[in-house]
């Protein structure tokens, strides 16, 4: 008993030690786990910003091509029909990069979705004529056969779109 008692403060202070120790491992843990979703989080926006941003640029490469091989500039009507394609996705590729910049200061403030009256009738149209050299250049066939009256929502234009683009 008499060396116990001697010896009580410091295996307390071992435990006590051993206690902080096991609690620092923990958060280390939890930090280390925390950064590893971060990365996977940060690694999954790059693909997908990345898979965004090659849309637009395959599809004016594409109207650039078409242009250049296909003697489009012998017809003004063709000429402008795939200089409009280009024109209009350079202006989606810069949306989308306001928007990536934007993406920092909405992490601090949270996203707000600006809802507009979209017609979605006008939008697929749109797009599946500033996708057509795409499809064509690939041999696709992709065919738009709307049913019903009302195709007007309450959305985020842009952010339709990239569903739209995404999809098809």
């Amino acid at each position: 008993r008499f060396i116990l008692r001697q010896i009580a403060p410091q295996i307390l202070f071992s435990f006590l030690l051993t206690l902080i120790t096991l609690i620092a491992f923990v958060i280390l843990y939890r930090n280390v786990r925390a950064q590893q979703r971060l990365m996977e989080m940060k690694n999954d926006f790059i693909s997908n910003v990345t898979h965004e941003l090659k849309t637009p640029v395959a599809t004016v490469s594409v109207a650039l091509e078409a242009l250049k091989n296909f003697n489009a500039l012998n017809d003004p009507k063709l000429t402008n029909e795939y200089l409009d394609i280009a024109r209009n996705e350079l202006n989606r590729l810069t949306l989308m990069t306001d928007k990536i910049l934007k993406a920092a200061v909405f992490e601090n403030k949270g996203i707000t979705i600006q809802k507009e009256t979209v017609d979605l009738h006008k939008t697929i149209t749109q797009i599946l004529d500033s996708m057509r050299l795409i499809f064509e250049k690939r041999q696709a066939v992709v065919s738009f056969k709307p049913e019903g009256e009302n195709f007007i929502l309450e959305a985020e234009n842009a952010h339709i779109t990239n569903v739209i683009y995404n999809l098809l």
